[in-house]
């Protein structure tokens, strides 16, 4: 699942993702295999990557120079709940 993930974050590398987005790409590219994956547990599972950047609030982005100072955009809604 984490291999996953990041693969997907990094296939964008300036993108920001928020877990909950990237949990619907995640199942939609695993034919809803994870029964049970929610945005605390793919957060939780994504911490352990060597490739991808916390940037706080179930946020990440690809660990790159670009991304190095990179700071998490504001969402202007409840777009996550």
């Amino acid at each position: 699942m984490r291999a996953e993930a990041e693969e997907i974050i990094i296939s964008e590398p300036s993108r920001q993702w928020h877990c909950f987005e990237l949990m619907g790409v995640l199942l939609e590219r695993l034919d809803r295999e994870y029964v049970g994956l929610d945005k605390y547990v793919l957060n939780i599972a994504v911490r352990q990557s060597k490739v991808v950047k916390w940037l706080h609030k179930m946020t990440w982005v690809a660990k790159d120079q670009e991304s190095k100072d990179q700071a998490r955009i504001e969402s202007s809604g409840r777009d996550w709940l």
